[in-house]
């Protein structure tokens, strides 16, 4: 690698094939766990964070922020820029920490799961795919305070677009 790159308090760290649940995992789960990762560093060091996904070129704009994200057609449909600065960094933490653990509850693919739970219109989505699936005994899936509360973290975080979504076979 040849970085070279004057300020203090900025971290770049390669990671080339890190962070896969499986061999199918899509690439937007990965940069969204890289995202996650990065942010926890960021909180533990108080310096920017950018990871790379291996060796290519490294561009770092003078007016970054604090966080990179990754530059991916699907990552862009929910974080819209490539740098997230402090101010919705938590917001992200908190959306994406919620997303794993309601991509699991809801059966979602592993593949693409924590994309698919924050590319839903609302948590009420979300909820009803919950509750649509079957435990192991074949009784469906009660939602209980943990899971009500991680959905209520989620809408807290306003990353959802919240679309009202009407229903056409009245």
């Amino acid at each position: 690698y040849s970085i070279i790159y004057e300020t203090p308090n900025f971290i770049i760290i390669p990671l080339p094939l890190t962070f896969k649940y499986n061999e199918d995992e899509a690439d937007v789960n990965i940069i969204l766990k890289r995202f996650l990762f990065a942010s926890y560093l960021y909180l533990l060091t108080n310096c920017a964070v950018m990871i790379i996904p291996g060796k290519e070129i490294i561009h770092v704009p003078p007016s970054r922020k604090i966080v990179h994200v990754q530059p991916n057609a699907t990552i862009k449909q929910i974080i819209k820029d490539d740098w997230v600065s402090l101010h919705d960094l938590k917001k992200w933490m908190v959306a994406i920490s919620a997303a794993v653990k309601l991509a699991y509850e809801g059966n979602y693919s592993h593949r693409s799961g924590t994309f698919e739970v924050l590319t839903q219109p609302t948590v009420g989505h979300i909820l009803a795919r919950i509750t649509s699936q079957k435990t192991r005994s074949g009784v469906p899936k009660r939602v209980d305070s943990r899971l009500i509360n991680i959905l209520d973290k989620l809408q807290n975080t306003e990353v959802l677009k919240n679309e009202t979504v009407v229903d056409t076979k009245i």
